[in-house]
C-alpha cells in the first residue's frame, strides 16, 4: 500500500496489523483501500475479533464493529463482511461499486485452485514473495492430485508465476527449475525465452550453451532473440554483470506475469 489516502475520520493511535501483507493501518479509509485492492486476501486472518475490537476502540465505530461481529466465521459470504465497511463512510463511487460486484461474482464462480492462484498473484503485487510461493505451491499440489491433461496450460502458468516469485528473491536455481516446468507444460516461445534467460542467469556459460542446444533454442526462437538476450554480456570474454541479467529477466517476468491468468 502506498500513496496518499484522504481520511474523513480521525486516525487510530494504535494501528491494526494486516498479517497478509505485514502492514499497519491507522484509519477506516486505509482498511477500505486495502479491501478494494486486495479482495482475494480478505479472509479470517483479517476479519476476526481483533479487527472488530480495533474498529470499536481505536476508531470509535462501535456500530460497525457490532455488525461485523455477527458476520465472523467461515460460513459467512465475503460480501456480508466487506459491504458494511465500505458503507460506513460511503467509500465507493457508483462505478467502483459496480466493479466490486463484478469482482465478487467472479471470485464466487472460480475454482479453489483459481482463487488460490489469485491470492498468490495478489501477494506478488504486494511484494510478499514468500506468501506467493506458498500459495502457488498449494495450487500445484492440488493440480497434481487430479493429473488432468487438459490442465497442462494452467499448471504451466502457475509454474511460471512460482518462478517469478523465486526470481524476485534471487533464488536463481529454483527459479530456473520452475521456468523449466512451465516450458514443459506450455511449449510456447515465450516460456522458452523466459526459461533460457533464467538458465543464462544461473548457469556457467558452457552449461548454458549445452542446455540451449538440447532445447533447440535457435531453431525455436531464431538467432535474433538469442543474440538480444546474450548482448548484455558484451564481448564473449566479458563477465556478465548480475544487475544487467537481473534487469532483463525482471522485464520478461513482469511482462509474462501480467498475462498468466487461467
Amino acid at each position: 500500500m502506498s500513496g496518499y489516502i484522504l481520511c474523513q475520520r480521525e486516525q487510530a493511535r494504535s494501528p491494526y496489523f494486516i498479517e497478509a501483507i505485514h502492514t499497519n493501518i491507522y484509519s477506516i479509509e486505509e482498511l477500505c483501500y486495502y479491501l478494494y485492492h486486495n479482495l482475494e486476501l480478505a479472509d479470517e486472518t483479517l476479519f476476526n475479533e481483533g479487527l472488530c475490537t480495533w474498529i470499536q476502540e481505536e476508531l470509535g465505530m462501535g456500530e460497525l464493529a457490532a455488525r461485523l461481529r455477527t458476520r465472523l466465521g467461515k460460513g459467512q459470504a465475503l460480501e456480508e463482511k466487506i459491504y458494511p465497511v465500505f458503507k460506513s463512510i460511503n467509500y465507493l463511487s457508483y462505478d467502483e461499486l459496480k466493479k466490486l460486484n463484478v469482482h465478487l461474482k467472479k471470485l464466487e464462480q472460480e475454482t479453489w485452485e483459481m482463487r488460490c492462484k489469485m491470492r498468490g498473484d495478489c501477494f506478488m503485487e504486494n511484494r510478499m514473495y514468500g506468501n506467493a510461493i506458498h500459495a502457488y505451491q498449494k495450487v500445484l499440489e492440488k493440480m497434481e492430485e487430479k493429473e488432468e491433461p487438459k490442465d497442462a496450460g494452467k499448471r504451466g502458468r502457475v509454474w511460471n508465476n512460482l518462478g517469478c516469485a523465486y526470481s524476485y528473491l534471487f533464488q536463481k536455481e529454483k527459479a530456473a527449475e520452475c521456468f523449466g516446468k512451465a516450458y514443459e507444460c506450455l511449449k510456447d516461445k515465450k516460456s522458452l525465452q523466459t526459461y533460457l534467460c533464467a538458465l543464462y542467469w544461473s548457469l556457467p556459460r558452457e552449461e548454458f550453451e549445452k542446455r540451449q542446444q538440447e532445447l533447440r533454442a535457435e531453431e525455436e526462437l531464431g538467432k535474433e532473440v538469442l543474440e538480444k538476450m546474450k548482448a548484455i554480456a558484451g564481448q564473449p570474454a566479458q563477465k556478465v554483470e548480475i544487475g544487467e541479467i537481473n534487469g532483463l529477466l525482471e522485464e520478461m517476468i513482469r511482462e509474462y506475469h501480467r498475462n498468466t491468468g487461467f
